[in-house]
């Protein structure tokens, strides 16, 4: 970089400390699915909710307690409670890390 007031260049080094987005943009730095994810975030294991029995249909949204749970989403809990939402944990993480690293896959 150029220093005007000493009229000579010199070494920047920069360093990110944090970064901060909109929930596509952070998915997106922090390599998750996004909005259409079965969680939806990266902080609560709160599951996405289904509108339609359709294949290929994707996770719309993520209601507390979604109007015909029962039929959509039999894999989901009915309701989720506000003052105990399941949230991540750090072995949770770990968890994920160990099953991905486990995976096999048709690369040799």
């Amino acid at each position: 970089m150029w220093d005007a007031v000493d009229d000579s260049y010199f070494v920047h080094r920069a360093f990110l400390c944090m970064a901060l987005g909109d929930m596509l943009g952070s998915a997106k730095m922090n390599g998750m699915a996004g909005h259409s994810a079965i969680y939806g975030d990266r902080f609560s294991l709160v599951k996405g909710a289904r509108s339609s029995l359709k294949k290929g249909s994707k996770v719309q949204y993520y209601p507390i307690s979604p109007p015909q749970n029962a039929i959509y989403n039999t894999d989901r809990p009915p309701v989720y409670d506000l003052n105990a939402l399941p949230l991540r944990t750090e072995q949770n993480f770990w968890d994920t890390i160990q099953q991905l690293s486990d995976a096999v896959t048709k690369a040799a």
